[in-house]
């Protein structure tokens, strides 16, 4: 597999779930032999502030890295290699994992994780949005949502239109 896998942990009160889960998760892209990238992030002391910060993780990721890559929340899980990633560069902006595929799906809405993301205009511009989404979000502190939330019902209704979009079982 050549696309990378990125994520970030933080972890919060005095715990280390997400550090171990972390390393877990680093173990398991050694053992597939899949690239991959996991940071730690200074916590922001409270899970849903940590978690409003990872569209602007993934765009500081995207142009530093300047090529695509697939987001996987640190505490997942890998089983196979992934080398669908691989095979879909000049196919879609970004990809989103389903519980089944559409039109058969029980939840119609993609995972937050993973999210294929190429580097291209359209998704610079969509985690842009998605940035200041959650942004505006934690400054209002009307509705407490995260960052997943905001993506579902505020950035891919104006940018699933536009965007060329993988979908993946």
């Amino acid at each position: 597999m050549k696309t990378e896998i990125v994520s970030f942990h933080a972890d919060v009160a005095g715990r280390t779930y997400y550090s171990d889960h972390a390393i877990r998760l680093a173990e398991n892209c050694k053992r597939l032999n899949i690239p991959h990238d996991i940071r730690k992030m200074k916590s922001r002391g409270e899970y849903r502030l940590n978690c409003l910060i990872k569209p602007k993780f993934i765009q500081a990721i995207m142009m530093e890295k300047k090529k695509p890559f697939v987001w996987m929340d640190v505490d997942s899980l890998i089983h196979n290699e992934l080398l669908v990633y691989d095979e879909i560069e000049d196919k879609c902006d970004i990809g989103f994992a389903y519980q089944a595929i559409p039109p058969h799906i029980p939840i119609n809405q993609p995972k937050a994780s993973p999210i294929y993301l190429n580097y291209t205009p359209i998704t610079l511009e969509f985690l842009q949005y998605w940035i200041d989404k959650c942004e505006e979000n934690e400054k209002s502190n009307s509705l407490r949502v995260f960052d997943h939330e905001i993506l579902m019902s505020q950035v891919l209704p104006v940018f699933s239109p536009k965007m060329r979009i993988a979908v993946f079982g």
